[in-house]
């Protein structure tokens, strides 16, 4: 999906779906902005901005979609979900273009809203269709964002930026024990090391006996594949902190351990999510060297 900066209003789109994001606070701007560039045939009223309310509206040669977010108390988190209630509908209907505008003030921490906008556009367009052996892909193509200055184009790269990020810890996630194992792991990081500029150093088995990481050789011995130790380090230059800040997490490919104690229906489905805490830390270490 590729995102756009756009300073003008598209229309007459039949594959464009338009997101009108409405906050009471400020629903004389968005008043004014859909009265300079739609011919409307309804009154924006207040319950139109109210926290939940959806509707879509076809004027002939747009269709808009407007989301209410109220008045919230932490106005980037209801951006963000709105955005991803839009870009779930424009998928939902086969919508390839989606154009977005946010009623909240530019001056009020715009740049902040725009990288808001697109992350949560990228997130709530992901799939993982890697073993899907007919994937259908989502429809959206292109997000068009409105603002007034080509500024914003750097905290869009932003926003794809922090999004990439927490996608790649949600592919490991998602990846199965039979393909994701110890090896495969610090393999992937060794890539995302060379494609973000991290460094990465991997312990293999031998290395893991000589320093006596008695805990992590014991969880391995219930396994046929051998085991892995990653230490990713990423040292930006003028730095602030003295002390280096460290995140820790788990990569145990698949926990099958307690099955007896585990009495929950289906307890085991998920136990290959156990490395989720490795994943999580890879998809940090990616964000802050790409950011």
């Amino acid at each position: 999906m590729k995102f756009e900066h756009s300073t003008r209003v598209p229309h007459g789109h039949a594959e464009l779906l338009q997101l009108i994001i409405l906050e009471k606070a400020h629903l004389d701007r968005a008043r004014s902005f859909l009265a300079e560039n739609y011919d409307l045939q309804f009154e924006l009223t207040e319950k139109m901005a109210e926290k939940g309310h959806q509707k879509i509206y076809a004027t002939g040669t747009d269709n808009l979609l407007l989301v209410g977010i109220g008045e919230p108390s932490y106005p980037h988190e209801a951006v963000r979900r709105a955005v991803a209630s839009g870009v779930s509908f424009a998928n939902d209907y086969g919508f390839k273009n989606l154009f977005i505008y946010a009623s909240h003030p530019p001056e009020d921490g715009a740049g902040q809203f725009v990288t808001a906008m697109v992350e949560a556009a990228s997130l709530a367009n992901y799939q993982f269709l890697a073993y899907k052996s007919e994937p259908h892909n989502n429809s959206l193509e292109v997000v068009q964002l409105y603002s007034r200055t080509s500024e914003d184009s750097l905290y869009m790269a932003r926003g794809e930026r922090i999004a990439r990020a927490t996608n790649i810890a949600r592919d490991l996630v998602n990846e199965p024990l039979i393909t994701l194992t110890a090896e495969e792991i610090a393999k992937r990081c060794e890539q995302y090391g060379e494609e973000f500029g991290f460094d990465v150093e991997v312990f293999n088995k031998a290395r893991i006996k000589a320093l006596k990481m008695g805990g992590l050789l014991a969880v391995n011995s219930g396994s046929i594949d051998p085991p892995t130790f990653t230490v990713m380090e990423w040292k930006p230059e003028g730095a602030q902190n003295e002390t280096p800040v460290v995140l820790v997490g788990k990569g145990v490919g698949y926990d099958t351990g307690g099955l007896s104690l585990k009495p929950t229906a289906n307890s085991m489905d998920m136990m290959k999510c156990d490395m989720a805490g490795a994943a999580a830390v890879i998809g940090a270490i990616v964000g802050v060297s790409a950011l």
